[in-house]
């Protein structure tokens, strides 16, 4: 397990969406994020954390629902409202993340159980030792992969950890 400040920092640090620069909200919302994945193993938080980076920028707009009126211009819709959260969940694949408002905390929940579960289920099938580096081995595992980049928050974490060091196992 990680700690929640571990884990904030390591989001904070990812920076703010370029079409959001001036949140307010960005370190209260991603306490939330912190907070709820500090829950989860190392491997799995850090995973889930990076995958909403590149899914979302953790943009204020996706939290709020991604309607169409808050959308920023030039920014990505959600899959044309059909994502929901951070982590760009659709229905069929986390319907429990769909049944609360977004914004919401159980519906943070239910979103973070989700994108756990799949990166679990990715994970061990999508990433071999290559190396230092994992690749993916079919489509649909650039989730897994994206967490074990350098710049991704597995490789955040060891900056702003004692364990900075410490060489990635795959999960």
């Amino acid at each position: 397990m990680l700690p929640e400040a571990t884990l904030l920092a390591a989001l904070l640090r990812l920076g703010p969406y370029s079409l959001e620069p001036a949140d307010p909200t960005r370190e209260w919302r991603l306490a939330q994020v912190a907070g709820v994945l500090a829950g989860y193993p190392r491997e799995v938080a850090a995973g889930v954390a990076w995958i909403g980076w590149p899914e979302s920028r953790y943009a204020r707009y996706v939290w709020a629902g991604c309607s169409k009126s808050i959308v920023p211009k030039r920014a990505p819709n959600c899959d044309e409202g059909r994502a929901l959260g951070y982590w760009q969940l659709h229905q069929a694949t986390c319907p429990a993340a769909w049944g609360f408002p977004p914004w919401t905390t159980e519906s943070l929940k239910a979103q973070v159980a989700c994108a756990a579960r799949l990166y679990q289920g990715a994970a061990p099938r999508c990433l071999v030792a290559s190396g230092s580096q994992s690749r993916p081995q079919a489509f649909g595992c650039v989730w897994a992969d994206r967490a074990w980049q350098p710049t991704g928050v597995q490789g955040i974490l060891w900056q702003v950890t004692p364990t900075k060091n410490q060489v990635p196992s795959d999960p």
